[in-house]
């Protein structure tokens, strides 16, 4: 059941995003080059358990839950 993202199937995501204000615009060469990534959502068992972290910088791009997305 894993390595697919499907409805019915079991999810865990970590949706990261360069930090705000960073030098970089997407969060691989942002950690390459030393930086925290911002997490802007996390996803255990395919339900939505944050849309931010406050233990890492601002994202530079928020995650927007979608009604009706993640039942």
């Amino acid at each position: 059941d894993e390595g697919v993202l499907e409805e019915g199937r079991p999810a865990d995501l970590v949706l990261l995003q360069p930090p705000l204000g960073g030098a970089f615009d997407d969060p691989l060469t942002a950690i390459e080059h030393g930086d925290l990534p911002g997490i802007s959502a996390v996803v255990v068992d395919g339900r939505l358990r944050a849309l931010r972290s406050r233990n890492t910088p601002a994202s530079a791009r928020a995650a927007t839950l979608v009604e009706g997305a993640l039942a």
